[in-house]
């Protein structure tokens, strides 16, 4: 269990580092524009603090729930798409929220996401691909499969890293995550990723080749996983 727990941890430190070095650079510039206006020969204009973290969750729960309500999100089995753009930087955001806002309990719009990807877990075997071979060519159905499965493992190992316990559809999410990973070829130790022509930000590697695969290497630990 200690394994994997520090499997999980591996991932989300390397996907929030990717999200930190965003913040950094965007802290960065914004010192820079400050030190700019302090040379200048106009007088210094203070900006008030006026973020708000009520009015923060507001909008993210808003976004969550016209893309749940959004007819092309909406899949086979009652369940609807786990997005990149959309789902994933809510499940990752929205929680964060919860000290500042004294919440004891992922909110509504968070508990009906985690159902989402839970059912989609458990039925791994029946649920379709979100996007197949049939609709939007080649590949789709495969590289689907290999989106979706580091997502529905990501999304619930970071719920489960706020209690320290993984729980048994977290397990289920992580070996269906395996069973997608390549094991030869070109694309050996990578997963199939959506493209969508949108390069350089989507890819058959994905974010987990650039990150997981080369940097936290915890996909090499795959028999302690299954050991733990």
């Amino acid at each position: 269990m200690k394994s994997a727990m520090r499997l999980t941890g591996g991932l989300v430190v390397c996907l929030a580092g990717v999200l930190l070095a965003g913040r950094i650079g965007a802290t960065a510039a914004s010192n820079w524009s400050e030190g700019v206006a302090a040379r200048s020969d106009k007088p210094e204009t203070k900006i008030a603090n006026s973020w708000d973290p009520k009015s923060a969750a507001a909008y993210l729960d808003g976004r969550l729930t016209w893309w749940m309500e959004w007819p092309r999100a909406q899949r086979d089995h009652e369940t609807f798409c786990v997005s990149c753009h959309t789902a994933v930087p809510y499940a990752l955001s929205r929680s964060a929220l919860r000290t500042a806002l004294a919440e004891q309990a992922p909110s509504p719009n968070e508990q009906r996401l985690l159902d989402n990807v839970t059912k989609r877990v458990r039925l791994w075997k029946e649920v379709e691909p979100f996007y197949k071979d049939v609709d939007r060519g080649p590949y789709k159905s495969v590289e689907s499969r290999g989106t979706e499965s580091v997502l529905n493992a990501l999304i619930l190992s970071s719920r489960d890293a706020q209690s320290g316990h993984l729980s048994h559809d977290t397990h289920m999410a992580f070996e269906n995550m395996w069973a997608e990973q390549q094991m030869a070829g070109k694309q050996q130790g990578a997963w199939l990723w959506l493209r969508f022509k949108n390069e350089p930000g989507s890819g058959r590697f994905g974010l987990l080749r650039s990150c997981a695969g080369r940097r936290c290497r915890w996909h090499r630990s795959r028999k302690l996983l299954r050991s733990a």
